[in-house]
């Protein structure tokens, strides 16, 4: 339609000019064939004007044709522009359509996957507004938890779950300020008004442009219930250890005093078989004493604990071989130590500890060669890893856990001393630290390294005796 009318607006220049020329003709003839006597100046200026109006029109029309055919031109680049870019458009909008599409139907998976792992786990999850503390959402674990049906809980008050209102403005106030919240104990209630501790983990994130809060919800009451039980039975058990080996100190004592007696009285009067009876008798009592001297003394590892202070193991560690200094000159041992770090605990147990790691690496050492024993320590994450490795007879990886336990022995008596009581007591003085305790050996006559931990703690525990729970 444009370029139709683009023609016709030329050929209507054309025409009219035509006109004006041939008019312009006719009034000349007119002018010279109309006089019989010869033109005068006037006719010959009008005759003049005539001619020079005919050239302008001719000039003009020349002039609007060019102008024409360029605007006309011009007018079909634009045209062809305007359709590449309308092409493109489309192009770029169905591109984009098809993009969106995709991200959709993607949000929309992302949304059914996390909804389905939400509603099908078995820890509470609770959704509410930041704004008024509505709640938004409950899985059906957290419905069963408040004892409240999904459909009754949306739209409550999030402060009514709280068996004290106050306790949501808090954990708000600590969310306000990190964003995420681990582990915030707290007293909640169900529907009915029954109480129960929890332990919750909650974090903010924004939906549709609205501030959100997920917590989700521990229930930790029975586990506070068995806690107690448990430190109720460890307090029973540890009054009993305490008695059984306190009271049964005198009886022994009785023993080895009356076989002691007979041995200086009868002694004319008894054979040898009697003397070698009563001296398996009083090595009985006497290891028996020890026994239960080692039993009384791992009974007060928390009973008797001091409390916890800034301990350097390096001052634990030289007290230790100081009082193995009789026993260090005798195996001729080479002992060396890196720079051991301060912590918090108890300083008499923990020097008990190297006591003991240090004392059976001499009593277990090799009859060839020095024995060599190097104490070190690193920082690994949380904890202060402490190493205490000897050149000795090494031990079997399959009794390494074996060592542990109270009484149990690798070696017999004859050979080796003691009550194979030692390492349990330091299994029991680094639980009481927070600590573990283990050890790696490649087998006979490899050595052995002890590996025991201790915690780097800013906020150092203040452990309670159990006696006292």
């Amino acid at each position: 339609m444009n370029r139709l009318a683009d023609a016709r607006f030329g050929k209507l220049i054309w025409l009219a000019a035509l006109v004006i020329i041939v008019a312009g003709a006719f009034g000349i003839v007119w002018q010279v064939d109309g006089f019989d006597h010869p033109l005068s100046a006037r006719d010959n200026v009008q005759i003049g004007l005539q001619l020079v109006r005919t050239v302008v029109v001719l000039l003009l029309a020349s002039f609007l044709t060019r102008w024409d055919r360029r605007r006309r031109a011009m007018t079909a680049d634009l045209a062809a522009k305007d359709r590449r870019h309308v092409e493109e458009l489309s192009t770029a909008v169905a591109e984009r359509t098809r993009e969106l599409g995709e991200a959709m139907a993607a949000l929309g998976e992302s949304e059914a996957r996390f909804r389905s792992i939400v509603d099908t786990t078995p820890l509470p999850v609770v959704l509410t507004r930041l704004a008024d503390d509505r709640v938004a959402y409950i899985n059906d674990a957290a419905a069963e938890a408040f004892g409240i049906a999904r459909e009754r809980a949306e739209g409550f008050s999030a402060p009514d779950y709280y068996a004290d209102p106050a306790s949501r403005q808090r954990l708000k106030q600590i969310l306000a300020g990190q964003g995420v919240i681990r582990d915030y104990e707290t007293v909640l209630k169900r529907a009915n008004g029954e109480q129960f501790d929890a332990v919750l983990s909650v974090s903010t994130f924004t939906i549709g442009g609205e501030a959100m809060v997920m917590a989700t919800v521990h229930d930790v009451t029975e586990r506070r219930r068995l806690h107690h039980d448990l430190a109720r039975s460890n307090a029973d058990l540890e009054q009993f250890s305490y008695a059984v080996s306190h009271d049964l100190q005198e009886p022994l004592r009785m023993v080895s005093s009356y076989l002691a007696l007979l041995k200086r009285r009868y002694a004319d009067s008894l054979d040898q078989d009697a003397h070698e009876f009563i001296g398996y008798a009083v090595d009985g009592a006497q290891r028996m004493a020890r026994m239960i001297s080692d039993l009384l003394t791992y009974s007060r590892v928390h009973r008797r604990g001091r409390e916890f202070s800034s301990v350097a193991l390096g001052a634990a560690y030289a007290e230790a071989c100081a009082n193995l200094a009789t026993a260090i000159d005798e195996s001729g041992a080479s002992l060396s130590c890196e720079p051991l770090p301060t912590v918090t605990g108890d300083a008499t147990q923990l020097m008990r500890v190297f006591q003991n790691l240090i004392g059976n690496a001499l009593k277990y050492r090799r009859d060839d060669g020095t024995t060599e024993i190097r104490v070190a320590a690193r920082q690994e994450s949380s904890e202060w890893l402490i190493s205490v490795a000897d050149n000795g007879i090494g031990i079997a990886p399959p009794h390494t856990e074996r060592l542990f336990q109270v009484f149990q022995r690798l070696h017999s008596r004859e050979r080796y001393e003691g009550t194979g009581i030692g390492l349990a007591l330091c299994r029991r003085i680094l639980d009481r630290h927070g600590g573990r305790i283990w050890v790696e050996s490649a087998g006979a006559s490899q050595g052995s390294t002890f590996h025991f931990t201790l915690p780097i703690a800013t906020n150092p525990p203040h452990p309670m005796p159990i006696a006292a729970l």
